[in-house]
């Protein structure tokens, strides 16, 4: 049931803010990725919370289906 769910999380992740956001749930530092993209470590931040939110609604929106 977990891999499931889990599946369907990473499946719904795309482009960069979802591999800065997989990366970040793996444990690399917000530096090690900005230093990947070429930004800073706030810019990642933020794109990981903008992923992050945009995930949650769409799990959300299924859920209350």
């Amino acid at each position: 049931h977990e891999s499931a769910e889990l599946s369907s999380v990473l499946g719904l992740l795309r482009g960069r803010e979802g591999d800065m956001t997989l990366r970040v749930a793996m444990g690399e530092t917000l530096e090690e990725i900005g230093r990947d993209y070429g930004v800073g470590r706030e810019r990642v931040r933020q794109l990981v919370e903008r992923e992050r939110a945009r995930v949650s609604a769409l799990l959300e929106a299924s859920n209350a289906v």
